[in-house]
Order: C-alpha cells, then sequence, then structure tokens
C-alpha cells in the first residue's frame, strides 16, 4: 500500500493557476480559492505517516496483548449475548403457551365476564411490573 502523503503530492504537483483566471467571474469562487491553506510537502508527509506509519508503534509483545485482551472481551460479550438470548427465547416461549391458554380461556367466557378477567390480568401485570421495578432483570418499563 503506498503512503497517502505520495498521492497528495501528486496532486499537490498539478498546476491549478491557469484555471483561476477562467473562473474569475465566479467571485465567490475565486474568493475560495484564493484563500486555500497551500500545505508543504513536509506537512502532508508527516500527516500521512499518522494515517500509515512506516512501522509499528508498538511491539510485538504490546500488539499480542492487545489482541488477547480484545479476544477475552469478545468471548466475555459473545457469551452474555448467547445467555441473553436463550433468555428471550425462553420466555417468548412461556409468553406464547400464557397467550395460548388465555385465548382459550377466553373463548369459553360471556362477554362480561372477558373484560372481568381481563381486567384482573392487567392488574397482576402492573403488580408484577412494580415489584420488579428495582431487580436488574426487570423487563418492565415503569414509566
Amino acid at each position: 500500500m503506498k503512503l497517502v502523503g505520495s498521492r497528495i503530492l501528486e496532486l499537490d504537483s498539478i498546476d491549478a493557476s491557469p484555471y483561476f483566471y477562467e473562473l474569475q467571474p465566479i467571485k465567490g469562487l475565486n474568493t475560495f480559492l484564493m484563500n486555500l491553506i497551500v500545505r508543504g510537502s513536509d506537512e502532508l508527509y508527516e500527516k500521512s505517516l499518522k494515517i500509515q506509519p512506516l512501522k509499528p508503534t508498538k511491539t510485538p509483545e504490546q500488539l499480542e496483548q492487545e489482541n488477547t485482551t480484545l479476544r477475552e472481551s469478545l468471548s466475555k460479550q459473545t457469551a452474555l449475548l448467547e445467555k441473553t438470548q436463550n433468555d428471550i427465547e425462553s420466555h417468548l416461549i412461556q409468553i406464547q403457551k400464557f397467550f395460548a391458554e388465555y385465548q382459550d380461556k377466553l373463548n369459553s367466557m360471556a362477554g362480561e365476564e372477558q373484560f372481568n378477567v381481563i381486567q384482573e390480568h392487567m392488574k397482576d401485570a402492573i403488580a408484577l411490573c412494580n415489584s420488579e421495578e428495582s431487580s436488574e432483570d426487570s423487563y418492565c418499563d415503569s414509566e
């Protein structure tokens, strides 16, 4: 991979002065072009070295330690995500069973009786959310 500075120097070597005269009728553009900051090749080279150093600034041991740390972090995050996914799947199965049973129960009731059962379940759900408000694993929104 070539250094960025070599590309910048190629662009810098292009003589744009003949084009300034063609653009003079456009005041804003002419002013902008006349006020451009021209950077020297040394400054451009220094900036390119910051982007792509000639040699690594870290020792192989430091790079290996950093790599090990990142792998450990990734393993922990992967395990946490897998646990969370399993928890969500478990909750989903429980919810699906609950709603299937709930739907069967509601289908066997009359209109006002259905309303009373729904009202009781809503109260229970609110109470459950309030009791889990301080819990770390709470899924209820207490706003």
